[in-house]
């Protein structure tokens, strides 16, 4: 809403009763009393009557006021009302402060037609205002009428000062539409300002639980991978025990280093190291000392890959043992495979005799099943590559994960 439309309404029945007030004791003089000549009387405070009423109603109905300032001059041309000498015709004011008050927040529609319509009022004013003057010039007392303005000039002006009213109207009409839709704008910016605020929440949230996951259930997996097989051999190998117990040990308190460096890191902001490929072989150590038997095939040369990508390998695959030693506790067995030889780092890890990871099919990696397969596909397809998991083909229970992604510099003499 525009500061010009905010003003009350009462103030237009106010500005018309002033307007009508001062008129009337301006034109009190001038104007035969009604005793004397009613008729003439009363066709002269018609006219202003009318223009009092288009003020006071320009804002409630524009419409009204519109058809008011139009309907006045076409009854003074036709002589129905008294057409205004000289002295009188300041009384068209009015008219000028009707056609900016329409134009600057009367509806479209009606401030269109207004502009158009002042072309009738212009021609019945000129009518009016030439008849007057060819009165007095019939008279035959000697009348300087040089200073009396022609019709065809008295339209000309109205004509002018309508328009420039118009127009000073419709240009602040402009400007204030203009101002409230840069404040809808800022208001809209602000929203999207606070919703992307609390989606990058939700973001972070989601990538403090990934994490949490990456880094507990791997650890967590190897001590109960290890607890039960110690369980196991307690009784027919005893002097295993202690060194079972050690490696639990181990592996708990890594999982509390690692735990300790993400909060750390969530609250103080202090770096920590992150794994990447020379963490590989601790943890394929780790997965073997858990009781699942790991084969590790690499072809090619390590080379180019960024150390985000280097993380995004080592969680992939830590997550892929880790679904192995879940599923297929101390007997299950994983071939890991790290092809360098292409574009970028192909990774396969194919699981035995244990159950699909996380108890399905690929059809897991669909967002919203749990952290396990989502976060690799979703790791994988953050550093810039893909993932793919399901069951093999053979009846064994198998499990097929494969990654590829693509390295950041790559020699072009290579080829796949």
């Amino acid at each position: 809403m525009t500061r010009f439309t905010r003003i009350p309404r009462g103030f237009d029945l106010v500005a018309a009763a002033a307007f009508g007030t001062l008129w009337v004791v301006a034109e009190a003089g001038r104007v035969p009393p009604l005793v004397d000549s009613p008729g003439e009387a009363l066709r002269t405070w018609l006219v202003l009557a009318g223009y009092v009423v288009a003020i006071a109603v320009v804002r409630w109905s524009p419409a009204v006021a519109v058809s008011v300032i139009t309907l006045v001059p076409i009854l003074q041309a036709s002589g129905v009302l008294a057409p205004l000498g000289p002295t009188q015709q300041p009384i068209y004011l009015a008219s000028f402060w009707l056609a900016f008050a329409i134009a600057r927040s009367g509806p479209s529609s009606v401030a269109v037609l207004t502009l158009v319509l002042s072309l009738i009022q212009a021609t019945m004013i000129g009518v009016s205002a030439q008849s007057w003057v060819e009165a007095v010039d019939s008279e035959p007392a000697p009348v300087a009428t040089d200073l009396t303005p022609s019709g065809p000039s008295v339209a000309i002006l109205y004509l002018a000062l309508f328009a420039a009213a118009w127009i000073l109207g419709y240009v602040l009409r402009m400007n204030g539409e203009r101002s409230a839709e840069r404040r809808r704008l800022a208001g809209v910016e602000a929203d999207l300002e606070t919703v992307e605020a609390e989606l990058e929440v939700v973001r972070e949230r989601g990538a403090i639980a990934q994490e949490v996951h990456d880094v507990l259930a791997h650890s967590l997996a190897v001590v109960v991978a290890m607890a039960d097989g110690a369980r196991f051999i307690r009784e027919k190998r005893p002097d295993t025990t202690d060194g079972s117990l050690r490696d639990i040990a181990d592996a708990a308190r890594n999982a509390l280093v690692d735990l300790r460096g993400l909060m750390e890191e969530l609250t103080d902001q202090t770096a920590r190291p992150q794994p990447g490929l020379g963490d590989l072989d601790a943890l394929f150590d780790r997965i073997r000392a858990a009781g699942s038997a790991v084969t590790v095939i690499e072809h090619g040369e390590v080379d180019g890959l960024t150390p985000a990508q280097e993380l995004a390998v080592f969680r992939i695959l830590q997550e892929a043992l880790t679904n192995v030693l879940k599923h297929g506790g101390r007997g299950g067995e994983a071939t890991v495979s790290l092809d360098w030889r292409g574009a970028g780092l192909a990774a396969t890890v194919h699981s035995r005799g244990a159950e699909s990871p996380d108890g399905a099919s690929s059809a897991d990696l669909s967002p919203g099943r749990g952290f396990g397969l989502r976060g690799m596909a979703e790791r994988a397809r953050l550093a810039g590559g893909w993932l793919t998991a399901e069951p093999t083909e053979e009846d064994d229970g198998g499990f097929l994960v494969t990654a590829f992604i693509p390295t950041a510099v790559r020699d072009e003499r290579v080829v796949a």
